[in-house]
C-alpha cells in the first residue's frame, strides 16, 4: 500500500486504514495465506478483525484457521482466551485414545471426555462404512481428540468468550471423508509455508517464476486445467502480469 495515501496516525499513535487500503490489505494477506485462508474477501475480513482487536497478522496466524469459509479459532487460543479471563484447565490425559481435560471459570467447572470410541459411535472418525477410521484419524488421533475435548470444554465453561465458535477439526467431521483430507495439510499441526503464487507450481517448468514466461505461454497457462484445478491466487497472479505486459 501507498504510505502517502489515506494513511495517517491519530491521537493513539496508531495508523488509520481508509476502506480501499484494508481491501488492498486483505489481498496480500491471502497471499500470505494468514489463518490457512487463501481467499481475498475472507482477508479482507481478516484484516479488518486484526485492526480491531489490535492484533498483527502473524499473531492472528497462530491463533486462527479458517475452513469452509469460516475463522476458526486454533484450540491452543481458546485455552489461552480462557486463561486470560481468569479461568484455569488441566490436561490429564492426551492419547490416541482418550483425552480428558478440565476446565474452570468463575464459577463453572467441566471435565471434557472424548474418547476415540466417542468419535467412532457418532460417526464422525469412520467412513461411508462405519468402521474404517477416516484418513485424519487414523493419521493424527492424538491431535484430533485433543481439539475436540477443547472446543466441547471451552464452550461449556466459558461461551461467552467464544461466542459458539468451533475449532477446523470439529467443522473438518462434517466434511466427507475426501475433503476432510485434503485440509490435514492446512493444519497448524503440520506447519507448512505459505502458498508463492508468483512460482509455477507443476509442469517440466514448475519452480521457475510466471514473469519469466512469455504473454502466449502465460495465456495458454491459464487454460490448462491442472493450474485452474490449483488455488486461484495463481491465475490471478499470471493474469495480472499479463496486463502488465501487454
Amino acid at each position: 500500500m501507498d504510505s502517502k495515501r489515506n494513511i495517517e496516525m491519530n491521537n493513539q499513535n496508531q495508523i488509520d486504514f481508509t476502506a480501499a487500503d484494508m481491501i488492498e490489505l486483505g489481498k496480500y494477506l491471502a497471499m500470505a495465506n494468514i489463518a490457512s485462508n487463501s481467499n481475498p474477501g475472507m482477508g479482507v475480513a481478516i484484516a479488518w478483525d486484526c485492526r480491531i482487536k489490535g492484533m498483527s497478522p502473524i499473531d492472528y496466524d497462530k491463533m486462527h484457521d479458517t475452513i469452509m469459509g469460516k475463522v476458526c479459532p486454533t484450540p491452543d487460543y481458546m485455552l489461552s482466551l480462557l486463561q486470560g479471563a481468569g479461568g484455569k484447565y488441566s490436561i490429564n490425559e492426551e492419547s490416541s485414545n482418550r483425552c480428558e481435560i478440565e476446565l474452570w471459570y468463575k464459577e463453572q467447572y467441566y471435565k471434557s471426555v472424548i474418547t476415540m470410541q466417542d468419535c467412532i459411535d457418532s460417526g464422525f472418525a469412520t467412513g461411508k462404512d462405519g468402521k474404517t477410521l477416516k484418513h485424519n484419524y487414523a493419521k493424527m488421533p492424538r491431535q484430533m481428540l485433543y481439539a475436540r475435548a477443547t472446543g466441547h470444554g471451552c464452550r461449556r465453561v466459558c461461551p461467552e468468550l467464544l461466542f459458539g465458535m468451533y475449532t477446523k477439526v470439529e467443522m473438518s467431521d462434517s466434511m466427507p471423508e475426501e475433503e476432510q483430507k485434503n485440509i490435514l495439510s492446512e493444519l497448524k499441526i503440520e506447519n507448512n509455508p505459505p502458498v508463492d503464487y508468483t512460482i509455477c507450481p507443476i509442469g517440466p517448468r514448475a519452480g521457475r517464476k510466471w514473469s519469466d514466461f512469455g504473454v502466449e505461454d502465460l495465456k495458454e497457462a491459464c487454460n490448462v486445467p491442472e493450474i485452474r484445478a490449483l488455488d486461484r491466487g495463481y491465475i490471478e497472479t499470471i493474469v495480472g502480469i499479463i496486463n502488465q505486459n501487454s
